[in-house]
C-alpha cells in the first residue's frame, strides 16, 4: 500500500520550513555511527556511558524528522518502523568500518523510537498510551544508570591501586565485574585471610564457561611483565580444580581473539601468574596489545558439578 504524505498532527518547528535543513539534520545525526571512536573515549566510563545514551536520543530525533519530512510525512508508526529499522542497518554496516555491531545498542535505539512515538501520540493525538508508553521507557533508561555513580568510583578506585587491579577491599569493588554464562558471583569475606575479601565464583552442571569479567580498569599495561592473581577452590571432595584465565584487548571486539592460560587451583591460596611479554593471541597468532588492555575473566570450563573459586590480590608485575 502506497503511503500519501499528509500534515502531521504535530507540525514541525520552524527550521525544518526546507528540505535542505532536514537532510543536513539527518546526515549530522546518522553519519557519527560510522566514524571511528577516539581510544580516549572508548575507555572512560562516564563518556561511554553517556555515548550510549546517544542511542536513544538520536532515533528519537530521527523518528520525529521522518514524521514531519519526506515520504513518511505525518505517518507517526511506518515512521517508527523506518526509524527502528535504519538503526538495526546502521548495526550491521558499523561491521565494515572498524566499529561492532551491538544487539544492546539496537534495544536503546528502539527506546529512543519507542520515546518518540509515545511523545507525539500523547502531545499531538491525545492518547494516554502515549504518556504510559514514554513515562515507562523514561524510567527504564534512569534505572539503567543507577549503578553509574558506583561504577565511576570504582573504576577511580582501580585507577588510584594500579597495578593492583583488584583486592576487593573497595566498598564498590562488585560494580566493575560482571558474571560470565550466568555464574554466580559476590564478594565475600577471605577465609583464612582475617579481614580481607575476594570474589566467589559458583558455577553450575551444564552452564559452558561460568565466570566472572572485569572491565574498566587502566588499560596501559606498558612495561609490565606479568598478570598475577591468588585463587582457591572450595570442593571438599576435590584435590584441585581446573581454570582458565582469559586477557581481551580492544582490537579483539574486531577478529574475537584472546590470550589465555589454564591452572589448576587447590584448596590452599596460590599465587598464578600469567606472562605478558611476547605474548599472541590463541587463534591467529596476533601479538597481543598489551598498551590496550580491555578486559579480564576468570572461568571454570564446563563444570559436571557445582563449584567455586575464591579470587584476589589481582596484580601486575
Amino acid at each position: 500500500m502506497r503511503i500519501v504524505p499528509r500534515d502531521p498532527a504535530w507540525p514541525p518547528p520552524r527550521l525544518l520550513a526546507r528540505w535542505q535543513t532536514w537532510a543536513v539534520l539527518m546526515a549530522v545525526l546518522v553519519v557519527p555511527f560510522f566514524l571511528p571512536i577516539p581510544a580516549v573515549l572508548q575507555h572512560n566510563l562516564l563518556i561511554a556511558t553517556l555515548g550510549d545514551r546517544l542511542h536513544i536520543v538520536v532515533p528519537a530525533a530521527i523518528t520525529l524528522l521522518l514524521y514531519w519530512k519526506g515520504p513518511l510525512r505525518g505517518h507517526l508508526l511506518p515512521a517508527a518502523v523506518a526509524a527502528a529499522l535504519l538503526g538495526g542497518a546502521i548495526e550491521l554496516v558499523q561491521e565494515l568500518v572498524g566499529r561492532s555491531a551491538l544487539w544492546h545498542d539496537w534495544m536503546l535505539d528502539l527506546m529512543g523510537v519507542g520515546m518518540a512515538t509515545g511523545w507525539v501520540w500523547w502531545r499531538a493525538y491525545r492518547r494516554p498510551a502515549g504518556l504510559v508508553l514514554l513515562g515507562a521507557l523514561v524510567v527504564t533508561a534512569l534505572v539503567q544508570l543507577r549503578e553509574l555513580p558506583p561504577r565511576l568510583q570504582a573504576a577511580a578506585d582501580a585507577k588510584a591501586r594500579f597495578p593492583v587491579l583488584e583486592d576487593f577491599e573497595s566498598a564498590h569493588a562488585r560494580y566493575l565485574w560482571g558474571d560470565n554464562h550466568d555464574a554466580r558471583i559476590a564478594v565475600v569475606p577471605s577465609a583464612a585471610r582475617s579481614g580481607e575479601r575476594g570474589l566467589r565464583i559458583t558455577g553450575f552442571p551444564g552452564q559452558s564457561w561460568p565466570g566472572a569479567n572485569m572491565r574498566r580498569f587502566p588499560y596501559d599495561w606498558t612495561g609490565y611483565t606479568a598478570l598475577e592473581l591468588s585463587v582457591r577452590h572450595t570442593a571438599a571432595d576435590r584435590d584441585s580444580v581446573r581454570f582458565g584465565v582469559r586477557l581481551d584487548d580492544f582490537r579483539g571486539l574486531r577478529d574475537d581473539d584472546w590470550l589465555d592460560a589454564a591452572f589448576h587451583a587447590t584448596r590452599a591460596w596460590t599465587t598464578f601468574t600469567l606472562p605478558l611479554v611476547g605474548r599472541t593471541t590463541r587463534w591467529t597468532d596476533r601479538p597481543f596489545e598489551l598498551a590496550d588492555v580491555l578486559a579480564l575473566a576468570v572461568f571454570l570450563p564446563g563444570p559436571q558439578d557445582t563449584l567455586s573459586l575464591q579470587i584476589d590480590d589481582i596484580r601486575l608485575r
